[in-house]
């Protein structure tokens, strides 16, 4: 089995969303841990810490390739994400080995039962381990490891192995007025040389290899 984190970890925050997020914005100090609110439109702690409530957004909409087609975001793929996680190796299963129950018997609400007081576990579902995926995925309908369809910015456009990934924007992203950009493509040099060379010439705007 391969870890359940492997593909949600290179493409979250641009194809997947989570149900929380860290704030990111030139006012936030770096290596803040403040967190706001992504899928979900709120969520609350009870006092002693052991339940978290999401009350997610209504009318978040899937990517519109098959076999999910657009649909609508419900508390099911909370559901279908978590239980995929608990059942393959990964970062993630750890994080989440404290929790006790989930329900999702409202579309629209996920419960989260701790079996210890976890006051920080909103920071825990902000992390990019937990991205959340369509049912359609946990359950097969297509390969997770080759296809990425999320509720996030940008839809994976095209997938090529060891050479490049081209996302576009998505005309449905349940944030108004973002993204800000039409789209990006991430293409792998495995060469330093190569890619210093690509951003003298402006065939790059960015490289990790510097």
């Amino acid at each position: 089995k391969s870890a359940s984190y492997t593909v949600p970890a290179a493409v979250t925050g641009s194809v997947y969303s989570k149900l929380v997020e860290f704030e990111t914005s030139r006012d936030q100090p770096y290596g803040s841990m403040k967190v706001q609110p992504d899928l979900a439109e709120s969520y609350k702690a009870s006092t002693d810490g052991t339940v978290w409530t999401f009350n997610l957004r209504k009318g978040v909409k899937f990517h519109n390739i098959a076999p999910v087609n657009g649909r609508e975001f419900t508390s099911a793929d909370v559901k279908c994400t978590y239980d995929r996680i608990m059942t393959l190796p990964g970062v993630q299963k750890n994080l989440l080995d404290i929790v006790k129950t989930l329900d999702v018997s409202d579309p629209y609400k996920a419960v989260f039962t701790l079996s210890v007081p976890y006051p920080t576990f909103d920071e825990t579902m902000a992390s990019f381990y937990m991205a959340i995926l369509p049912c359609e995925g946990t359950s097969g309908q297509f390969n997770l490891a080759e296809q990425a369809i999320g509720t996030g910015p940008f839809i994976m456009q095209e997938w090529k192995r060891k050479v490049q990934t081209n996302y576009v924007k998505n005309p449905d992203y349940f944030i108004a007025g973002k993204p800000h950009i039409d789209g990006f493509t991430v293409i792998i040099m495995a060469d330093t040389a190569s890619a210093i060379a690509a951003m003298r010439t402006g065939e790059l705007d960015y490289t990790g290899s510097v």
